[in-house]
């Protein structure tokens, strides 16, 4: 039986695509088109362990308090917590975890 929780989050599958410029990638044209700055930073934080590269605003390090999130699109921002309400009625669905 399928745990349906388990498709609860970040496609990796589309994320593998982008970023690794794999056979998939044709399927993502448009999305890659529109965010060059995305592969260019994941090429930064391979490097140095930091995405910062001259093509983007500035992207602070992840904090809980605030959950900086670079929004790649033709113009690229950070926002702190995007899309918080939906963040917390996903949490909300999600069993609670077992304290280890």
């Amino acid at each position: 039986m399928v745990d349906r929780r388990s498709f609860i989050g970040t496609s990796t599958l589309g994320t593998a695509a982008i970023v690794f410029d794999g056979p998939l990638t044709k399927l993502f044209a448009q999305v890659r088109a529109g965010t060059p700055g995305a592969t260019a930073a994941w090429v930064a934080f391979a490097r140095t362990g930091n995405p910062n590269h001259k093509g983007l605003p500035n992207w602070p390090p992840f904090s809980a308090n605030e959950r900086p999130t670079m929004i790649f699109n033709n113009e690229c921002r950070v926002v702190n917590d995007p899309y918080r309400e939906e963040r917390l009625a996903m949490n909300a669905l999600q069993p609670a975890r077992p304290s280890l």
